[in-house]
C-alpha cells in the first residue's frame, strides 16, 4: 500500500509540474503579440513626443489582469 501511495504521490507531483511549465509558457506565447504590439505603437508615440498616446497605449494591458505593472522608457539614441 505505501508503495502505491508513493507512486501516486509522485505522479501527481509529476503533473502538477508539467501543468505548471505548460501554463507559463501559454501565457508567455498569448503576451508576445500583445507585447510587440504595444511596443510598436508606443514606440510612434515616444518618436513624435506624445507622452499622452504612449500613456493610453500601456493602458489597454489593463484589460490582462496578471499584469501587474508596464513601463515605457525611452532611451536616447547614442547614449
Amino acid at each position: 500500500m505505501l508503495t502505491t501511495f508513493l507512486a501516486m504521490l509522485l505522479s501527481a507531483v509529476a503533473l502538477l509540474a508539467y501543468e505548471r511549465i505548460t501554463y507559463r509558457q501559454t501565457w508567455v506565447a498569448d503576451l508576445t503579440p500583445q507585447a510587440d504590439l504595444i511596443a510598436r505603437s508606443t514606440a510612434t508615440a515616444l518618436d513624435f513626443d506624445d507622452p499622452k498616446v504612449a500613456q493610453e497605449n500601456l493602458a489597454l494591458l489593463k484589460s490582462q489582469p496578471k499584469i501587474r505593472a508596464a513601463a515605457v522608457s525611452a532611451e536616447e539614441a547614442g547614449s
